[in-house]
């Protein structure tokens, strides 16, 4: 994808996830890989002339409802369907919900903050 691409794909994500979600900040990161290895067997995923037919859409975000994955889901999917112009590109979706039972920065739980006092 052109930088201009990945600018408007991630405009348009971050503005479904505070929308959808209710949180105050989205963040998008790309990471991009020339090959992957699946059992010991090396592919090649694009030469960067075409897109690769499929996409994988790791979000991270508070603990939500199914409808509310749904939603968020769909419009994902859509919104980088319609930006890459590939309407038959994969797009997987995987949804890892974070609390503060299962976070921590500075080498501490956030559940664990000010219980030590």
């Amino acid at each position: 994808m052109t930088d201009e691409t990945k600018e408007s794909v991630a405009r348009a994500f971050c503005s479904d996830l505070k929308r959808i979600l209710k949180v105050p900040i989205g963040e998008t990161y790309f990471q991009e890989f020339d090959k992957f290895y699946v059992e010991k067997k090396e592919f090649t995923v694009c030469d960067g002339t075409k897109n690769p037919g499929a996409v994988t859409l790791i979000v991270n975000g508070p603990v939500a409802n199914r409808e509310t994955l749904q939603e968020l889901c769909a419009a994902l999917t859509a919104d980088f369907q319609r930006i890459t112009k590939d309407p038959d590109c994969e797009v997987i979706f995987v949804y890892h919900p974070i609390d503060e039972e299962n976070i921590g920065s500075q080498g501490k739980l956030h559940s664990l903050r000010g219980k030590d006092k």
